[in-house]
């Protein structure tokens, strides 16, 4: 899948491994970059669905409209599909075998 980032900091954040260390601890930065790379690596948004470490869902509230997928407990990425319009059928139901594109705009604890 095509990964992108909202920002350069992050995109930053994400690609240098002492920073992620450096913000959330070494084995949090750890489960990070795996779940980047398996972001990067699938060939679509339904190969991460069918993955349940991830626990891909749709976000609610003030976030409506973005996708997560956990890290832990406790820290999530979050994303927008960046094509959404084109993918989104007539009863607005998402086919996330479609979806090849994504743009991260938080890595971290939504609840902080």
């Amino acid at each position: 899948m095509d990964v992108t980032f909202e920002s350069r900091r992050l995109a930053k954040l994400c690609n240098k491994p002492k920073k992620l260390a450096k913000k959330f601890g070494h084995q949090r930065a750890k489960e990070i970059k795996i779940a980047l790379d398996d972001l990067q690596g699938a060939p679509s948004l339904a190969e991460i669905d069918e993955l349940p470490q991830w626990r891909l869902h749709t976000l609610a509230g003030d976030q409506a409209g973005g996708y997560s997928i956990d890290i832990d407990n406790q820290y999530r990425i979050w994303f927008r599909i960046t094509d959404i319009e084109r993918i989104r059928d007539e009863n607005g139901y998402v086919d996330y075998s479609q979806v090849t594109s994504i743009e991260i705009y938080f890595v971290g604890d939504p609840h902080d």
